[in-house]
């Protein structure tokens, strides 16, 4: 009978159409799931990496200050002998005054 034969094509051809859209769709849905995984592991990556770098800025930041630091007690240290020069520059040019004025009398 063709009418059951051809109603068993369109029956094979829908299960076929069916199976077939099934395994795209599962297909699809593993594809999905594969990129989702690398995309999750590339973002666990650059947060490592984020992690690294705060860590790192951090560490320069506390470098930087204490050579911030370093640099103003150096200055200061420069400032205080300098001061202490004037001071004695001016005690000699005092002793050097008295001298003549002692030599002159």
């Amino acid at each position: 009978d063709v009418e059951a034969a051809l109603a068993r094509v369109r029956a094979d051809v829908g299960d076929s159409v069916r199976a077939f859209c099934e395994a795209a769709a599962a297909s699809t849905a593993v594809d999905a799931f594969q990129r989702q995984r690398r995309y999750q592991a590339a973002l666990d990556e650059a947060q490592a990496g984020n992690g690294r770098l705060e860590r790192e800025l951090a560490d320069v930041h506390g470098r930087l200050h204490e050579a911030t630091s370093a640099v103003a007690a150096a200055a200061a240290r420069a400032a205080a002998a300098d001061n202490e020069a004037g001071a004695r520059g001016a005690e000699a040019a005092r002793a050097d005054a008295a001298l003549r004025a002692e030599a002159a009398a």
